[in-house]
């Protein structure tokens, strides 16, 4: 080994068991390059998927001016999505109309909107070209959201592996889907499940907001009330709730009262992947945030997964510099 390698070590505590010291020949400084990585460690999801349900069945007769009022909202909700830092998301909207099956929309030949397709004027744009037809389209009768999400999220919007789930559920009605057979008789628990494990039964992973008329609230979207009070069981407030979710006036203003921290990561990362393969002796960790230095975790690498992985999580919001030589 030459004899710099001998004077680079590791800045921290190795683990046992995963490391791997690799003996190098005197000529390796020859070949290897220098590589420095940043990471940062934030707590806001890189990657976000939305999945919109919204109630345009013709037994719903929307008013010009809530037309105008949703809209306005769900763009500001959208928005803010764009304008996470350092975020992605796949966005697709759905209906409650039975008879689609969650196909996505404008049918026939829906696609999710993603933050990278176009500028946000254009995305707003067409996002607002699909909510805009809410009105006079030849639909269903019978409402059924939750399961049109369910069946979205098995074929039409499955959710990408490891990343948030939002769910947005916009009605002034109730849902009343038939459940699957031998999906038994209480849809709360039945769509709550089938929701969690559409994200591998990480709670931490899915997030759910009922946009609907709450208790005693005026009626400001319908001409009338379609669903008489022995009918009306609040199903996707429920299900919201079940899941940890948020329950939102549709009267009101729901766009920038959706609490968007609630898509934070509860756990922060630990685990840093490098884009190449290192001279693990050579590696070193420097942390650091607003010219200030924090003090390095205990850490190993893995050879299996070429991942620098910390005993504990750096603090939220550090920036994270590994260099190293790499072959």
């Amino acid at each position: 080994m030459s004899a710099i390698a001998k004077w680079l070590v590791l800045p921290a505590i190795m683990f046992s068991g995963i490391l791997m010291i690799v003996s190098c020949g005197g000529k390796e400084s020859f070949a290897s390059k220098n590589t420095t990585e940043f990471f940062v460690e934030d707590f806001n999801p890189p990657f976000i998927d939305v999945l919109w349900m919204i109630d345009d069945r013709t037994d719903l007769t929307y008013t010009s001016s809530i037309r105008n009022h949703l809209i306005g909202e769900a763009q500001t909700f959208f928005s803010r999505l764009d304008q996470m830092t350092d975020s992605d998301y796949r966005m697709a909207i759905i209906n409650g109309d039975s008879s689609q099956a969650g196909t996505l929309l404008p049918h026939p030949y829906g696609v999710p909107l993603t933050k990278g397709l176009g500028t946000l004027p254009a995305r707003v744009n067409a996002f607002t070209s699909v909510i805009g037809q809410i009105i006079g389209l030849s639909t269903s009768s019978t409402m059924s959201g939750l399961e049109n999400a369910r069946l979205a999220l098995a074929g039409s919007f499955v959710p990408r592996a490891g990343v948030p789930l939002v769910m947005v559920f916009i009605s002034d009605t109730d849902d009343h889907s038939v459940l699957p057979s031998g999906a038994g008789s209480n849809p709360i628990s039945y769509y709550s499940s089938q929701y969690l494990n559409a994200v591998g039964n990480n709670a931490n992973l899915l997030k759910v907001y009922s946009i609907n008329y709450v208790a005693g609230g005026a009626h400001c979207a319908s001409q009338s009330n379609i669903d008489q009070p022995s009918d009306y069981n609040n199903n996707f407030d429920k299900v919201s709730t079940q899941l940890g979710g948020q329950n939102v006036d549709l009267c009101g203003s729901f766009g920038n009262t959706i609490d968007l921290n609630g898509l934070k990561l509860s756990t922060p990362k630990t685990t840093f992947h490098l884009s190449k393969v290192p001279d693990v002796t050579t590696l070193t960790v420097n942390i650091y945030a607003n010219g200030q230095s924090f003090p390095t975790p205990a850490f190993m690498f893995n050879t299996a997964t070429n991942s620098i992985v910390f005993a504990a999580a750096p603090p939220a919001g550090t920036t994270i510099q590994v260099d190293y030589l790499s072959h």
